[in-house]
């Protein structure tokens, strides 16, 4: 019944009228914006926190700031209920919820100088709620990192059972996403430094990104795939080695500068993740597909967790697991603390709030959509009653629909498989970050002020909590599940300080106030 064709298309049109009917009204009557109204970003112009940016670079960089691999990660998991209930929630919960919370968050911090959830639960509630905030993102912050570094690192050593080579891209992939980041650095200091135009820097950026996607993993992939598999033989010991890679890229995130490594990154990563979603969304009208999964299941789906005699069947109620393993795809915490602790202190104007702070989440929800087309489309075979991985799913299922509008094979799974490290790794660097801050505070201690020494602290927790050889098996979805409902839980709080801001003053709060309820 070509189920693609609908799902894209639906999204299109739902998410493209909550922008310009919804988005655009809340703006201009509720929040009231001001473009001559001076941002925190030329107030406190630092270079460093404080730096005002062209929207279209801050929509990039926002947006894959805040899209990671939960919008991809969780309906994938979600096909175990029927694609209905995901695409439902995806598309409902971002129209009423999702771009409110993440608008509201980063005007709300705009409109305060700057400042993030911590000091606005200070102001609008007192101190102790902070504190209890505090502790809650230091908990929070070490289950996204593990959740997001703990889906990612088995993905890239997992190997093929009839052919025995790596199966979505592997050790090649983290490759070309370095390589990916190096250019994304020099484009950094190309555009904040040299003062070069930012439309020139992109075009040569993504030129150089896209040879290295062709040359590593196209050309050389099988080659470099076979040079770490001799050299490190062992599969325990390979996932040690990527672990560490992306823990010390996440490391270096947390400490330098935003505009020298996340910022520049996460923007150049935007179009690695637009071309997918562009590509899909393509293929979902040229060539549209008919699901081969059921459109519901049941209430209470099976899902296997853990692996051989260690595995084991645990029952999933759709009622709230459903809602808490989307998670990002609909409405998220996560996006609340970018927005007003990063993105807030960069925006150049306040009427550009909705179109970087709810277009984002809007075009998130896209992200989220091509996930369930991707999967659905897939046989159940592949998920139905046995162990499976969600991004491995999202990988082949999203090859395919690239492979249809005339991209090799090799060439979709490349560019797949680059797709997801950039979703994870953007996304983990300000994870760290966050970390670090939330345990410098919590502990109190003067060492723990030194940045070095609280990112360690936090990689290390990270690495307990991910690694194969102290995580017993089929702990990953109960991270990934108490990541979620965390998640969901600091997306409520953040709507809730911000319906308290809009009492304050004295603006209408029933959008943002019966989400708030919802949410907690």
């Amino acid at each position: 019944m070509y189920e693609s064709l609908i799902v894209m298309l639906s999204g299109i049109i739902v998410y493209g009228v909550v922008y310009q009917f919804y988005v655009k009204w809340f703006d201009k009557n509720v929040i009231q914006t001001d473009p001559t109204r001076q941002t925190p970003a030329h107030m406190f112009m630092d270079g460093v926190e404080f730096f005002p940016s062209n929207r279209y670079v801050m929509l990039g960089w926002h947006w894959k700031s805040i899209a990671a691999l939960g919008p991809v990660t969780g309906p994938a998991l979600a096909i175990i209920w029927g694609w209905l209930p995901g695409f439902l929630w995806i598309l409902i919960g971002n129209s009423l919820m999702g771009w409110l919370h993440d608008y509201n968050a980063m005007v709300s911090s705009v409109r305060n100088e700057g400042a993030s959830l911590g000091p606005m639960t200070y102001q609008l509630i007192g101190s102790r709620a902070r504190k209890v905030l505090v502790w809650f993102l230091g908990f929070y912050t070490i289950l996204i990192f593990a959740a997001f570094l703990g889906a990612l690192a088995p993905i890239l050593i997992n190997k093929s059972a009839t052919t025995g080579a790596y199966a979505f891209g592997g050790p090649a992939a983290l490759v070309s996403f370095f390589i990916m980041s190096l250019v994304g650095i020099g484009a950094g200091f190309a555009v904040f430094k040299a003062k070069v135009n930012v439309l020139v820097v992109t075009a040569i950026s993504l030129a150089l990104v896209a040879a290295s996607i062709y040359l590593v993993q196209v050309v050389a992939g099988a080659s470099i795939n076979a040079a770490f598999n001799a050299a490190i033989p062992d599969p325990l010991t390979q996932q040690d080695v990527v672990l560490g890679a992306m823990l010390l890229f996440s490391f270096l995130g947390a400490i330098l500068p935003l505009w020298a490594f996340a910022m520049p990154i996460n923007y150049l990563g935007f179009y690695v993740a637009y071309f997918v979603i562009a590509g899909i969304l393509g293929s979902s009208f040229v060539v549209p597909q008919t699901f081969q999964a059921p459109a519901f299941t049941t209430w209470a789906a099976p899902l296997v967790l853990g692996a051989g005699q260690g595995a084991f069947l645990f029952s999933f109620p759709l009622w709230p697991l459903m809602f808490v393993t989307i998670a990002c795809g609909a409405c998220s915490g996560w996006h609340g603390l970018i927005g007003s602790s990063l993105s807030s202190k960069q925006l150049d104007n306040e009427s550009d709030a909705h179109f970087v702070g709810g277009g984002s989440m809007l075009l998130e929800g896209i992200l989220g959509l091509t996930a369930v087309v991707a999967v659905a489309a897939l046989p159940t075979s592949l998920w139905q009653g046995k162990i499976y991985s969600s991004l491995g799913l999202y990988v082949t299922g999203g090859a395919k629909y690239l492979g249809n509008i005339g991209l090799s094979g090799s060439f979709g799974i490349a560019i797949m498989s680059l797709m997801v490290l950039v979703l994870g790794l953007t996304l983990t660097q300000l994870a760290l970050r966050f970390a670090r801050l939330a345990i410098s505070e919590m502990v109190g201690i003067r060492a723990f002020k030194n940045i070095y020494l609280t990112s360690i602290v936090a990689s290390v927790l990270t690495y307990f909590l991910t690694s194969s050889r102290v995580t017993p098996s089929g702990m990953w979805g109960f991270i990934w599940a108490l990541f979620g409902g965390s998640n969901q839980l600091l997306a409520g709080v953040t709507l809730l300080v911000t319906t308290l801001w809009l009492t304050k003053l004295k603006r209408p709060t029933i959008f943002t106030g019966l989400p708030a309820i919802f949410m907690i």
